[in-house]
C-alpha cells in the first residue's frame, strides 16, 4: 500500500508542479502589452496561463524529503535561459540515507552557448567521486579539469525541440479546472492555496491526469517521433567534430602508441560512411513504433484511473497534500507539501519551484579542457588501445 500511495503523490505532484513549463510565446513583446501586476491574478488558472507564456529567466526547483529513521534528501536544480537557444542548468545534493550518503554542489554542470556544448567535467568527476565512483574521481586526481567543449550541429534547431516539448503544457488551465474540481481553492489577488481535502479529491485529480494523458496521447506521439532530429545532417556533424578535435585525435594516439596510418585510415574510414542511413535503418522501428508508444501510455493511463477508483477515505485520511501558488513583481513562487503516512512511518516532502523573469550572463567558460589534456591517461592504456587497433587492422 505504501508504495502505491507514494506513486499516486508522485503523480499529483508532477501534474501540479509540470504546468510551470515554459511556453513559446513572449506576452510582453508579441502584444505589446505591459506585463501584469502580481496582483492582477484573479484566479490561479490565469496564473498557469501565464506560465505558458514565460520563456526566459530563472527556474530554481528545490526538494527536500525527510523519512526519519530511513534517512533525508535535499536536492535543488537552477536553470536559467534566455529564450534564444542558450542556457545553463546547476544541481545540489544532500543525501542521508540509510543506503547512501552523499553531498555534492555542482554549478554549471552544462552550459549551452552559441551552438556549442560545456560540460563541466570538474564538477561531474566530483559527483562521480561523491556517488561511490573513487576509481573514476582517482583516475583524473591529478588533472586539473575545467569544461569539455561539444561542438552542436550546425542545423539542429534548439527552439524547435523546446516548442515540442512545452506543447505537452497546451490546455493545461482546463486540465487544472477539472482537476482541483473537488479540491480546495482559496485565495485571490495572485495569491492562492490548493489544498486536498478527503479521498474524493484525490480521485477527480488523477482521473482527470488521465483523461489529459489521453487527450494528449497524440502529441506524445507526435514528440517520440519528432523529425526535427532527422533534418540533423550526421555526416557534416561528424566531420565538423573530426575536424574540430582533429589535432588533438593525433596527440592522443601518439601517446597511446598507435600509428598515425592507423589513425588516418580510421578517420577516413569514418568519413566514407553514410551515417544518415546507417542511423535511419538502426532506428527504423524502435523509437517510432507508433503502436507500442501508444500501448504504453494506454496502460499507464489504466493503472491511474484504477488507482483512482480503489482510493478511499480511510487510506487517505492521514495523507495531506497541499500548494500556494503567489504571483510576484519578477515571476511565480509556488510551494507544495506532502505528508505521506503508513503503517506507522511518516515521510514529508516539501518542494518549491521559484520563477524569475531576471536572466543572468549566459556565456562561455574560458577554462577549457581540450582532448589532448588526457594524453597521460591514455598513456597509460597505450597496450590495450595498440591491440585493439591491431585487431581492427586484422
Amino acid at each position: 500500500m505504501k508504495k502505491r500511495i507514494v506513486a499516486l503523490f508522485m503523480i499529483m505532484i508532477l501534474g501540479l508542479t509540470c504546468l510551470t513549463a515554459c511556453g513559446d510565446k513572449d506576452d510582453e513583446k508579441d502584444s505589446g502589452k505591459k506585463k501584469k501586476s502580481a496582483k492582477s491574478y484573479e484566479s490561479v488558472y490565469d496564473i498557469v496561463d501565464a506560465l505558458q507564456k514565460f520563456e526566459k529567466g530563472t527556474v530554481i526547483l528545490t526538494i527536500d524529503a525527510d523519512a526519519g529513521e530511513q534517512g533525508h534528501v535535499n536536492g535543488t536544480i537552477n536553470a536559467i535561459t534566455d529564450g534564444k537557444g542558450n542556457f545553463k542548468i546547476g544541481i545540489s545534493a544532500d543525501v542521508n540515507t540509510k543506503d547512501q550518503k552523499m553531498n555534492m554542489s555542482a554549478d554549471d554542470v552544462i552550459i549551452i552557448k552559441d551552438k556549442m556544448a560545456y560540460i563541466n567535467l570538474a564538477e561531474i568527476i566530483k559527483v562521480a567521486g561523491a556517488a561511490g565512483g573513487a576509481e573514476v574521481a582517482d583516475m583524473f586526481a591529478n588533472m586539473n579539469l575545467g569544461y569539455f567543449a561539444v561542438p552542436l550541429p550546425d542545423d539542429l534547431d534548439i527552439a524547435e525541440l523546446m516548442s515540442v516539448v512545452t506543447g505537452f503544457a497546451d490546455g493545461s488551465s482546463d486540465f487544472l479546472k477539472a482537476a482541483l474540481k473537488d479540491a480546495e481553492v482559496t485565495g485571490e489577488k495572485g495569491d492562492f492555496s490548493i489544498k486536498f481535502t478527503n479521498a474524493q479529491s484525490y480521485k477527480t485529480f488523477l482521473s482527470a491526469t488521465a483523461d489529459y494523458m489521453e487527450k494528449k496521447t497524440p502529441d506524445i506521439e507526435k514528440a517520440i517521433n519528432n523529425n526535427s532530429l532527422d533534418k540533423i545532417d550526421l555526416n557534416a556533424y561528424v566531420k565538423k567534430l573530426l575536424d574540430y578535435y582533429g589535432e588533438d585525435i593525433n596527440i592522443l594516439a601518439s601517446a597511446a602508441g598507435v600509428e598515425q596510418a592507423q589513425i588516418d585510415a580510421l578517420i577516413n574510414e569514418i568519413k566514407s560512411q553514410d551515417l544518415n542511413a546507417a542511423v535511419k535503418d538502426e532506428l527504423e522501428g524502435e523509437i517510432g513504433n507508433a503502436d507500442e508508444i501508444k500501448g504504453s501510455l494506454t496502460e499507464a493511463i489504466g493503472k491511474i484511473r484504477k488507482a483512482a477508483e480503489d482510493l478511499t477515505d480511510e487510506q487517505m485520511k492521514d495523507q495531506n497534500l497541499e500548494m500556494t501558488v503567489k504571483a510576484t513583481d519578477t515571476g511565480f513562487k509556488i510551494k507544495g507539501t506532502a505528508l505521506l503516512k503508513d503503517d506507522g512511518n511518516e515521510v514529508k516532502a516539501d518542494y518549491s519551484i521559484r520563477i524569475s523573469d531576471d536572466v543572468s550572463s549566459i556565456s562561455a567558460p574560458s577554462n577549457i579542457t581540450k582532448l589532448r589534456d588526457f594524453k597521460d591517461v591514455l598513456a597509460s592504456l597505450a597496450p590495450m588501445l595498440g591491440g585493439l587497433m591491431n585487431g581492427m587492422d586484422d
